[in-house]
């Protein structure tokens, strides 16, 4: 008994463990999907700025999730400088856009 006590624990655990790295995973891509990649990189900055920009930007921003979902809903221009412009993503479900933002601040 004991010992399926100790195995039940040790496989929370890793399950629990894991999931941040579903999360990032599943982030990805839906970003790849949604073609945000066509324009945004994780570590540089392509023809957007790189999502870990865009999640330094707003890191102690308490209304960073309603402001970035603002965002990409709507699309943006100047934020990030008049090279920068985002056109607003074609079809994006509510729970894909707080999946989105979610996925952008853990960068």
């Amino acid at each position: 008994m004991k010992r399926w006590i100790v195995i039940g624990s040790i496989f929370f655990a890793t399950s629990v463990v894991a999931a941040p790295e579903d999360e990032f995973d599943r982030g990805y891509k839906l970003a790849e999907k949604k073609g945000c990649l066509d324009c945004h990189a994780l570590g540089h900055d392509y023809v957007g700025p790189s999502f870990s920009s865009i999640a330094e930007h707003y890191r102690h921003d308490p209304e960073a999730r309603v402001l970035l979902a603002g965002v990409i809903q709507a699309g943006s221009r100047g934020h990030w400088g008049e090279r920068f412009n985002m056109w607003p993503p074609v079809h994006l479900a509510p729970d894909e856009l707080q999946r989105l933002v979610n996925w952008v601040l853990m960068q």
